[in-house]
C-alpha cells in the first residue's frame, strides 16, 4: 500500500481530483489522531469556538 500511495502516477491522479495522498502506518495512527486533535482544539480556542 505504501509503495502504491507513493507512486508518482498515483500521486498525480490523486492530486488532480483534489485528494492529498499520504500513507500512515497503523502503529502511527493514535499519535497522528492525538496530534490532530490538539491542533484542532488550539484552532477552536483561537477562533473563540465553544462547545454547546
Amino acid at each position: 500500500m505504501e509503495a502504491t500511495i507513493n507512486n508518482p502516477t498515483v500521486v498525480e491522479r490523486f492530486t488532480k481530483v483534489g485528494f492529498e495522498p499520504g500513507f500512515a502506518r497503523y502503529s502511527d495512527w493514535a499519535s497522528a489522531i492525538n496530534k490532530e486533535t490538539a491542533e484542532m482544539k488550539q484552532i477552536a480556542q483561537t477562533a473563540g469556538i465553544k462547545e454547546d
